[in-house]
């Protein structure tokens, strides 16, 4: 069965990827499971992906050339993000099913690697520690789309470079039930906002007593 490792052997693309993004640092026999699974897909400059609303029908890694995903922003114009060699898309929809949330499209001549979603679900039972890696691109990635929506509504119109950098720059902080995200008297060096869940906000009072 042909596949994305034709052009070239699976252990020299592993061994480039290795070093770039979601799979720096990943088990070279690992990803070299992954590129066999990968069916070739090629795309002209300008060519588009997929489109917002698509159903998901798996994932794709960037082998070659440049993309742009157009992340759906409302009202507002689409936010582009960046994708190069060695980055993944589409896995939001492995991880959470439903449709497409960006559309994709080839700012140069574009090579990827398609992985249906059955062989997802596959590599996920075979190679768990690969899957992880795309979870968390994945939960990183709704996040980060939930703040770019979120931004302008509490901070006002701003240009879309601000804003990507803004997005770009935050860190994503998880509180489990009982977490504690500051003190009082801790140092206010730092900006949070809430995207999802509850918080409760306890002042204590010079008596000893919490309100």
């Amino acid at each position: 069965m042909s596949n994305a490792a034709d052009a070239e052997p699976a252990g020299n693309l592993a061994r480039s990827l290795v070093q770039r993004g979601v799979f720096a640092g990943a088990p070279e026999e690992a990803l070299e499971e992954l590129l066999a699974r990968l069916a070739p897909t090629e795309l002209d400059a300008g060519g588009i992906l997929f489109d917002a609303g698509d159903p998901g029908d798996g994932l794709y890694v960037v082998l070659e050339g440049e993309l742009a995903a157009l992340v759906d922003r409302g009202d507002a114009s689409p936010l582009p993000v960046t994708l190069q060699a060695g980055d993944i898309v589409g896995e939001i929809q492995v991880i959470t099913g439903g449709t497409r949330t960006a559309t994709v499209r080839a700012v140069t001549a574009a090579r990827l690697g398609h992985l249906p979603q059955a062989d997802a679900e596959e590599l996920a039972l075979r190679r768990p520690e690969l899957m992880e890696r795309i979870r968390d691109l994945a939960r990183a990635r709704l996040c980060r789309d939930q703040l770019i929506c979120t931004l302008p509504s509490i901070l006002g119109p701003m240009a879309p470079e601000l804003l990507a950098d803004l997005a770009d720059q935050a860190a994503w902080v998880h509180l489990d039930r009982g977490d504690c995200l500051f003190r009082q008297g801790d140092a206010g060096n730092s900006l949070f906002m809430l995207l999802g869940g509850r918080l409760v906000i306890v002042h204590r009072n010079d008596d000893g007593t919490d309100s």
